[in-house]
């Protein structure tokens, strides 16, 4: 947005003006929503969208941003900081036009109100929505991530707290914000040398790929790979997701040349996901695929932790956001169609259908029926070769594979939290077994959490549906890194989860609508994973 000094703004100027911040304000691109108003221009449009422009104007007019001299205040000083330090949070303090608003504060007064309205809607936005929303199924669409209003943050006078506040209460943030820091000291300083590849370095060896190797790791100049570089080298394996060793091989290597900045873009990747997890201490449930492990949130603290496991390869749990609103008690299991036909139809064809009563199936003729039908009357093979469909449910109890509860978030994905009867899974490091539900290791002490009580006990009929009074949000994630006593861990490729996410730069002040499109599902009942 250009602007002109001028001894008084005229109206379509502070229409502009006003618009633009409310376009901000709102979520909208400010680059789209410019161009539109622009296109508009004084004459004609003014009038017809004057209704419009007032809320705005008004919320301009009550920002404090100068003091009765027109001069800036103490307030919009301590933002230009605070915008200095938009690294923190990283993200890239030159997206935000300091130096134009330091122009214009010294030229143009009202140009820099309005660039400073614009600019903390536009940071506002960066710290609390994703920049690509629809990498996340959003089941309820409450759970959006949806920037404050200009108003409300300028609603109390103090602009900068309440920007500071903006992500106090998001635990799993704060932790990888800190733990970004950490990062930075420790390695971001470091010289980024190339070293190349070759046999690998250990206690004793010595040359110039040693040389750069100490180079590279802040050592003093050497030759010889002594006690102190192999602890410099089995620090970097550790934090770097690599096996504890004091060798210099391939992996390490490469992972050195990759330098602390490839690294660093995992970390920002990861705070740009973990935003749209809740800030105002609402209790929420955290399950990171790629850790396998979930997380009991309440009031900015761990209440809890667990393993789970997730989706297999080829059949990933999903990255969702939904509302956990009630447990089905004594489940039965719903086979889902494709296991219907890729395992339990060829059990039939080897077995026999007797096989069905030994594992405690019962078959309908589809979801809609409970009405019994006979294994006799199932074409097998069609079902096999998925020319006809039956509707499969494994009875409560015994080795059901929901186990004592399900946990219900509803969706037509057929995704939920679930117990298991095999708890040997949560011994395994790489717990990438389900067909895409999540399966919970003490699915006892998540219900307590959840419910305040203890739901597993009572009345042992089945599909007993226990409803939350207040629905619980719950995310699936897939986190490049996680922390580890204030330190950053990235995750091993094939371990716990398989090959990080890509890194998803952090959002851009003028960023486009588009950038942030939301993907929305509507619940259904027809389908289940487990």
């Amino acid at each position: 947005m250009t602007h002109r000094t001028s001894a008084a703004p005229d109206p379509a100027r502070q229409f502009l003006r006003g618009a633009a911040a409310w376009t901000l304000a709102l979520g909208g691109g400010a680059a789209l929503g410019l161009t539109a108003l622009h296109l508009a221009g004084p004459s004609g449009g003014l009038p017809a969208m004057a209704a419009l422009a007032a809320a705005p104007a008004a919320a301009s007019r009550g920002t404090p941003w100068l003091d009765a001299q027109g001069q800036a205040n103490a307030e919009t000083r301590a933002f230009l900081a605070l915008l200095r330090r938009a690294g923190e949070h990283g993200l890239d303090p030159a997206a935000y036009r300091i130096d134009a608003i330091e122009t214009a504060l010294a030229d143009d007064p009202a140009a820099a109100t309005a660039l400073l309205d614009e600019t903390i809607a536009a940071y506002a936005r960066d710290l609390t929505v994703p920049q690509r929303l629809a990498e996340v199924i959003y089941i309820d669409p409450e759970l959006v991530p949806a920037p404050p209003t200009l108003a409300a943050l300028t609603a109390q006078g103090t602009p900068v707290a309440a920007l500071e506040a903006l992500q106090s209460g998001n635990l799993a943030y704060q932790e990888l914000r800190a733990a970004l820091a950490d990062y930075r000291a420790r390695w971001g300083h470091l010289p980024q040398v190339t070293i190349p590849q070759g046999p690998t370095l250990a206690p004793g060896s010595r040359g110039a790929r040693v040389a750069l190797l100490r180079e590279r790791l802040g050592l003093p100049e050497g030759t010889s790979y002594d006690t102190a570089l192999g602890q410099a080298v089995l620090a970097f394996r550790a934090a770097h997701g690599l096996p504890p060793a004091r060798l210099a091989d391939a992996a390490t290597i490469a992972a050195l040349n990759k330098g602390a900045a490839g690294y660093e873009a995992l970390i920002l990747a990861d705070l740009d996901r973990l935003r749209a997890l809740p800030a105002d201490g609402r209790r929420h449930v955290l399950a990171d695929t790629a850790a396998a492990r979930l997380r009991m949130i309440e009031g900015g603290r761990e209440a809890g932790s667990m393993r789970v496991v997730v989706g297999k390869p080829g059949m990933a749990t999903p990255l969702l956001a939904g509302l956990i609103r009630y447990a089905l008690v004594n489940p039965y299991w719903n086979v889902p169609p494709d296991l219907v036909r890729a395992t339990i139809a060829p059990a039939v064809l080897r077995e026999g259908p007797g096989m069905l009563a030994r594992r405690r199936y019962v078959l309908s003729p589809d979801w809609r029926s409970t009405a019994p039908l006979d294994p006799g009357a199932v074409d097998w093979q069609a079902v096999a070769a998925g020319r006809a469909s039956v509707w499969v449910r494994q009875l409560p109890g015994g080795r059901n594979m929901m186990g004592r509860v399900k946990f219900m978030l509803p969706n037509d994905m057929g995704i939920y939290l679930h117990d298991t009867p095999d708890k040997t899974l949560f011994t395994r490091a790489d717990r990438r077994l389900s067909s895409g539900c999540v399966r919970v290791e003490d699915a006892a002490r998540l219900g307590a959490w959840l419910f305040g009580r203890d739901i597993l006990a009572g009345d042992p009929a089945p599909d007993r549906r226990v409803d939350l009074e207040e629905p619980v949000p719950v995310y699936t994630l897939r986190l490049n890194t996680g922390v580890e006593r204030g330190r950053v861990r990235f995750r091993s490729e094939g371990l716990d989860g398989g090959e990080p996410s890509p890194p998803h730069l952090p959002p851009r002040h003028g960023a486009t609508k588009t950038d942030r499109s939301v993907h929305i599902k509507e619940p259904s009942a027809q389908q289940s994973a487990h």
